[in-house]
């Protein structure tokens, strides 16, 4: 036990009061401290010596969970957050849960705790926000767009929230196929913020879809006038290049992009490939596709690259081949060539 004392706000010493304040609780705070000066590591040390000495320290569980999940230690967080929930069933923990579930694709696991966390926090935007997106990632569209909506009606004046709903009701639309609807939802996030680089990107992805790519490479210019380096607003604009079938211009932005993004982005590389083989340079697109095999860790783009790398290989077979019958034409002229000269 530690006694901390406590001043008023008159400074007559006989007005000073004290407040016992636990073990537990000096360690928890000093692992806020911690976390608030962004030294993850004090933080988990002192988070795990908060549960140490208070194993039913409901607050100390739930962040030292979100501490591991910083460092992707994502099964011990959901422990953490787990033992958080078990001793308090309203804990809040239930939202980060969510969330980790969801990073490691158990879309169906995230939303029983985001249910749980709307369930006792029904004014959480957080949680009903994360709903939103779970949903999206399922297909579910339709719930999507409610779960963002309710997200609007709670805080109506909180310029961040409204941003972040609207953005992201847009990008439901956008999956629907509906562009109407997802154009005037990210207008709505610019009128809110008109500094926004999602909902300037969104927008220009929008209109990249409906075919208005001049348009779009102005949305994207803008999301980049705010943010110059925005790998996405990057990749958007140099893909609407590639539809543009301005492939010069379209490799220099995806070549921008490789050199920034420590070396490695799938959709600067998958570009780079694309754009060489439509430019004939068949071994340069072949390169930057095994460089994809070589880095891409998600299995899903691996499988994507499998099909142009066939592709472009019987593109360059094919070059080849004709390349050779020309070269064997062109030395059957010339020789055709000599013997007529040879019988002048």
């Amino acid at each position: 036990m530690v006694e901390v004392i406590y001043k008023q706000n008159d400074n007559n010493k006989a007005n000073e009061s004290k407040k016992t304040l636990t073990e537990d609780v000096i360690v928890f705070k000093k692992g806020n401290k911690a976390l608030d000066n962004g030294n993850y590591s004090e933080a988990m040390e002192r988070f795990q010596e908060a549960v140490s000495i208070n194993p039913q320290y409901e607050r100390a569980w739930n962040c030292l969970g979100f501490i591991l999940q910083k460092f992707k230690k994502y099964d011990e967080a959901i422990e953490c957050y787990k033992k958080a929930i078990e001793i308090n069933p309203t804990s809040k923990a239930s939202n980060n849960l969510g969330l980790t579930l969801s990073v490691m694709g158990d879309h169906i696991g995230a939303m029983e705790y985001f249910d749980m966390m709307t369930k006792f926090h029904p004014d959480s935007t957080e949680a009903w926000q994360n709903k939103g997106i779970v949903y999206q990632k399922m297909g579910n569209i339709e719930a999507s767009i409610s779960c963002f909506q309710k997200v609007i009606d709670l805080k109506p004046k909180d310029p961040k929230v409204l941003v972040k709903a609207h953005v992201s009701r847009g990008v439901s639309f956008q999956k629907s196929g509906d562009f109407k609807n997802a154009y005037e939802e990210f207008n709505k996030a610019l009128k809110v913020n008109p500094f926004s680089v999602k909902a300037w990107n969104s927008k220009g992805i929008t209109l990249q879809r409906l075919g208005e790519y001049m348009d779009a490479i102005f949305c994207f210019d803008k999301a980049l006038e705010i943010d110059p380096k925005n790998i996405q607003a990057l990749n958007s604009k140099a893909f609407t290049y590639q539809k543009l079938e301005e492939f010069d211009k379209a490799l220099e932005v995806y070549f921008k992009v490789a050199l920034m993004d420590g070396g490695y982005n799938y959709e600067a590389f998958n570009g780079i490939a694309t754009c060489k083989a439509k430019l004939g340079d068949f071994d340069k697109s072949l390169e930057y596709y095994n460089k994809i095999l070589k880095n891409e860790k998600n299995p899903y783009k691996l499988a994507k690259t499998e099909k142009p790398i066939a592709f472009v290989t019987k593109l360059k077979a094919r070059e080849e081949l004709a390349k050779k019958a020309e070269e064997e034409q062109e030395a059957a002229d010339q020789k055709a060539f000599a013997e007529a000269s040879d019988q002048d």
